[in-house]
């Protein structure tokens, strides 16, 4: 159960969320939703830096974005620029931007990215973290599992991979698909392995501060459409655009 200050928070940045898919007509609400308590506590409240923040699901940019805007870090004239021709803010975050040091949303790519990183601060005897955000339907990937094998052999205990585990992908359930594929990782002794919730408070940031030997990886059992009854849980709005009506229905419920 979710305390009143969790419940307001998150929904002032769902709020937030909504009003520019829904100004946009952009799709990939479910799973902007879906990860926006993780990216929002990462950055707002635990302050880790922006730019050490890896969002492999790149077509979760809104989530990013909207707390970008909230951290100063962007301007509200920049973030309602977002999709338009020219614009920085494009669908899947671009390192033109800079706001991120790499473009990602081709899933698969962000765990070698951010475990490059990690390698190269180690080798400069910085033991800086790095946090990389992937999604369950991401792990069918096999570079995936590259990049965990290269942390693991390395011994970058400055990398932090968290699951958006919302059981969802683009064409279905996962467990249908390939299977839950987080949960592979529960048995092995190489990584920090952590199963949390994903929308609470006090288990994200106690997962993101851990301190371990072996990298960490953090399933995050989530919720797609989060905070939005007719979303949640619904994999129609892995594409779908908000109508007017659906727009209003969703902000009374916030």
């Amino acid at each position: 159960m979710l305390s009143a200050k969790e419940n307001s928070l998150n929904n002032f940045f769902r709020k937030k969320l909504i009003e520019l898919h829904y100004k946009k007509q952009s799709i990939h609400l479910g799973s902007s939703l879906s990860c926006l308590d993780i990216i929002s506590i990462a950055l707002l409240e635990l302050n880790i830096p922006h730019k050490d923040f890896i969002l492999s699901k790149g077509h979760a940019s809104t989530a990013l974005y909207v707390c970008l805007q909230e951290a100063g870090i962007i301007s509200n004239k920049l973030l309602n620029s977002y999709c338009e021709n020219g614009t920085l803010l494009t669908a899947h975050p671009i390192s033109d931007s800079g706001l991120v040091e790499f473009g990602t949303g081709s899933l698969g790519h962000g765990i070698s990215l951010a475990a490059g990183k990690c390698k190269a601060r180690k080798l400069l005897d910085n033991n800086a973290p790095v946090f990389c955000l992937i999604s369950d339907g991401e792990m069918n990937e096999g570079s995936v599992y590259e990049g965990i094998n290269f942390a693991v052999q390395h011994q970058l205990n400055n990398l932090f991979i968290i699951i958006d585990n919302n059981g969802l992908q683009g064409l279905g359930n996962g467990s249908d698909i390939m299977g839950d594929l987080a949960q592979t990782f529960s048995s092995r002794k190489d990584l920090n392995y952590i199963e949390i919730d994903g929308h609470k408070e006090v288990d994200i940031k106690n997962a993101l501060q851990i301190e371990s030997v072996y990298p960490t990886l953090i399933n995050a059992k989530t919720v797609k459409g989060k905070g939005v009854q007719f979303a949640e849980n619904n994999n129609d709005w892995h594409y779908e655009k908000l109508t007017k009506e659906q727009y209003k229905n969703a902000l009374s419920q916030l």
